[in-house]
């Protein structure tokens, strides 16, 4: 079994949902300050998860000494 990097479409999927559950927490920031926190929380999983696959995309073009 060989390893995939993450698809554009799960980057933008993780980008997407981390936008979204930022808007839902400040949305409900004044309402119940509990959910916000929660939301807000998801919405930095996504975005981390966004952001470890533009890194890991990032680091696959660099060339690496073993393969000159």
């Amino acid at each position: 079994m060989s390893y995939t990097f993450m698809g554009r479409r799960a980057i933008v999927w993780f980008s997407v949902i981390g936008v979204v559950f930022a808007v839902i927490g400040l949305v409900l920031r004044p309402v119940n300050i509990d959910f916000a926190v929660g939301a807000f929380l998801l919405a930095f999983g996504g975005f981390v998860l966004a952001g470890y696959g533009l890194l890991e995309r990032l680091v696959d073009r660099i060339p690496s000494r073993s393969k000159r």
